[in-house]
């Protein structure tokens, strides 16, 4: 018996004086769950997962809080994300993804025995995102010049996405989802002008990218004029470095079209100079000293380029450590590491090692920046030998976390070197992930004090900078009304006073509906749920006013025991 409710009723009759009693029991009896069910998933764009909520309901399609066991969800085409939902009070979750537009099936079978009903099943529809563009090389020819390979880089490419030359179609070779090529035709060289590229992804979904511009010249396109050595990567002594010679434009661009040879030379007792093979503008040699010495790098124009050739640098080959002590211990290397730069007041950053895979491994943590988002971190102790990739971790007061640093370092010398960061801001919701077109999404999260906030948009920028003020928060507040409806996506930079501007932080992404957007739902995923409830606890207790301002559920400009209220009525139904 599931749940029962029991009570006691008691009859008496009487017949020619003989009194007759009859004693009911009566028993109120809820039955459980019959049926699993898998709601109505939120549609996609592709390789963004969504989740799928499974429940086992009883026959009059409520949820059995009591039921404990699991069932399997399968999915239908490319799409993954299917197998074991392990159901805990009646509900169960799996993310599923694809990565071809389509319409994706959802059933499910009774792989453990349970049986109850199985016969539900869902739809949810994978789009395709809209591309945007950031680069085009070379995004220059001649006049009359034949026809090329260009290379587009930006992001949301697909396997069927389509470049775009002028407004027509080109054969397209995707290479990944930043960055594919097309062919740009000999008749496309015939007149001067400038022309829009453009790269298309198809229905469902899709749409057209920004443009990058493509300019065809009376005179061939400015091409190289000098050779610069880029600043090579210290090393310790008997230890190779590569280093990297560029054909550049006054522009400081590479000149992608240079084919011609420069000579390398090097000072001391250094060896690896010579000529430098110089590939659609760009050479490599590698340089390498037995001596402990600081070692001088130059060119030579032997090949008659005319190329201004005054570039130098430097490279430092540092002792080794080496040698024995008591119990065969190496000395510890004097090596050491600085970061220093600004995040936002308070912030919480770790340095991580990363490990092939997924793995992370803390190295330095609890370190908090100041009042004005600055910091600094020494480390030296956990230098590796070799080249080792760590990753600074940034996140603010509430836990949003921006995209993470990566950097390579080695313990390459004696001394202290470091690296200066200035931090992407952090994004989050002022409420749900999600409105009804022509209402509100608001976005929050923090930056450095007294810089400016600039959003985008599916990769176009909002007209109107932000100023942060001293205690590194932002909110801005935008009309849905002109975009369309289904997923879109916003990330946010911050430019300092002196206009240096840090990196995107990673995207976010929101949904503009057709219908109303509950309040309750926190978390925006078209059911209101435990999820939500959890949500609703960690923003009760915050001490942001503006994510506990998302708890306003009835309107009336303050957060109490009346939204409490509005809360649980909600989840009841």
């Amino acid at each position: 018996m599931d749940s029962a409710q029991i009570g006691v009723r008691h009859d008496a009759l009487s017949v020619n004086e003989v009194r007759l009693s009859t004693i009911w029991l009566l028993v109120d009896y809820v039955p459980g769950a019959t049926k699993f069910v898998i709601l109505d998933p939120a549609d996609s764009t592709v390789g963004t997962a969504t989740t799928v909520t499974v429940q086992a309901q009883r026959a009059d399609n409520t949820v059995d809080t009591n039921y404990q066991s699991d069932t399997t969800i399968a999915v239908s085409g490319s799409a993954t994300g299917g197998g074991l939902v392990s159901i805990a009070n009646g509900v169960g979750t799996r993310s599923v993804n694809d990565t071809v537009a389509e319409t994706v099936t959802l059933s499910l079978t009774d792989s453990q025995g349970t049986g109850l009903d199985v016969t539900s099943t869902q739809q949810v529809n994978f789009t395709n995102p809209v591309p945007t563009t950031t680069a085009i090389s070379p995004s220059a020819k001649q006049v009359g010049s034949a026809g090329f390979s260009m290379t587009v880089t930006g992001t949301n490419f697909v396997a069927n996405s389509v470049g775009r030359f002028n407004g027509s179609d080109r054969v397209t070779t995707f290479t990944s989802s930043t960055q594919l090529s097309l062919q740009v035709l000999t008749s496309d060289l015939t007149a001067t002008g400038t022309f829009p590229v453009t790269v298309f992804n198809a229905a469902p979904g899709g749409g057209t990218s920004n443009s990058q511009l493509f300019s065809v010249t009376d005179g061939p396109p400015p091409g190289a004029a000098k050779f610069v050595i880029l600043d090579p990567t210290d090393s310790n002594a008997g230890t190779a470095v590569t280093v990297t010679v560029q054909a550049q434009r006054s522009d400081n661009t590479v000149d992608t079209d240079f084919q011609a040879d420069v000579t390398l030379a090097a000072s001391g007792s250094a060896t690896g100079e010579g000529l430098v093979d110089i590939v659609n503008g760009q050479g490599t040699r590698q340089v390498n000293d037995t001596a402990v010495e600081t070692v001088t790098l130059s060119l030579s124009d032997t090949e008659g380029t005319g190329l201004d050739v005054s570039s130098t640098q430097q490279v430092a080959f540092a002792e080794v450590q080496s040698g024995v002590v008591e119990g065969g211990n190496v000395p510890p290397p004097t090596s050491a590491f600085k970061l220093a730069g600004r995040a936002y007041p308070g912030a919480q950053l770790t340095v991580i090692i990363q490990e092939l895979g997924p793995n992370q491994t803390p190295v330095k943590q609890d370190i908090v920046a100041d009042s004005g988002g600055s910091f600094e971190i020494e480390f030296g102790e956990v230098l590796r030998g070799g080249l080792t990739t760590y990753g600074l971790v940034i996140a603010d007061k509430d836990g949003r976390i921006a995209q993470t640093k990566l950097f390579n370092l080695g313990i390459l010398k004696a001394g202290t070197e470091s690296k200066t960061i200035f931090a992407a801001p952090t994004v989050g919701f002022a409420g749900p992930a999600a409105a009804t077109k022509g209402d509100f999404v608001g976005f929050i999260g923090y930056a450095t004090p007294d810089s400016s906030l600039e959003l985008e948009v599916d990769g176009t920028a909002l007209a109107k900078k932000e100023a942060v003020g001293a205690d590194g928060r932002y909110k801005v507040l935008m009309n849905t009304a002109e975009l369309a409806f289904g997923p879109h996506r916003v990330r946010a930079r911050q430019i300092d006073a002196q206009g240096v501007a840090s990196d995107f932080s990673a995207q976010k992404t929101f949904i503009v509906s057709q219908l109303p957007v509950p309040r309750a739902d926190l978390n925006a995923d078209g059911i209101i749920s435990i999820s939500d409830w959890s949500i609703f606890l960690s923003r009760w207790r915050t001490k942001d006013p503006d994510l506990r301002a998302t708890l306003d559920l009835n309107g009336d400009g303050k957060v109490d025991i009346s939204d409490f209220s509005v809360f649980v009525r909600t989840i009841r139904r």
